[in-house]
């Protein structure tokens, strides 16, 4: 994890797929910018014990089909911060996500002019934007300033 600038954890039980997580992410060694609760409003998937009901509609009603929160929320990152850092992510099972802080030499002369905000706060948005679903953010290497 020593990798990236920013690592994002996500709560296991709120993936699509929380069987394939083989080796659950630890703590990195980083500063704690967002810390959340799991999400009680959806489940990605049916417990069988207490989610199917009483018949076949009520079981109907709870199921979410081809419902996959990590990939809305990365896709909310990209949308959102397009030219700020670049996302890793492991598609098949992972509870992680890796931000690389973008480089301002690679943008435009025009966009090197614009004061970047403070990383803190860019990641508390992150945070925000996978509310329910992220654990924690963690920045571990504040951009380069030009």
């Amino acid at each position: 994890m020593s990798n990236y600038d920013a690592v994002v954890l996500l709560h296991q039980e709120k993936l699509c797929r929380p069987q394939h997580v083989l080796f659950p992410a630890e703590t990195p060694n980083g500063k704690l910018v967002v810390w959340g609760k799991p999400s009680k409003d959806f489940h990605p998937y049916m417990p069988l014990n207490k989610g199917v009901g009483k018949s076949l509609h009520d079981a109907r009603d709870k199921l979410l089909v081809n419902f996959n929160p990590t990939a809305y929320f990365l896709r909310d990152l990209k949308c959102t911060y397009p030219k700020t850092f670049k996302l890793w992510y492991g598609s098949i099972g992972g509870d992680a996500v890796g931000l690389t802080w973008e480089n301002a030499k690679k943008r435009g002369r025009e966009e090197a002019d614009e004061t970047m905000p403070e990383p803190t706060s860019i990641l508390k948005e992150v945070g925000d934007v996978g509310k329910g679903l992220v654990r924690g953010v963690y920045l571990i290497k504040a951009p380069k300033l030009q």
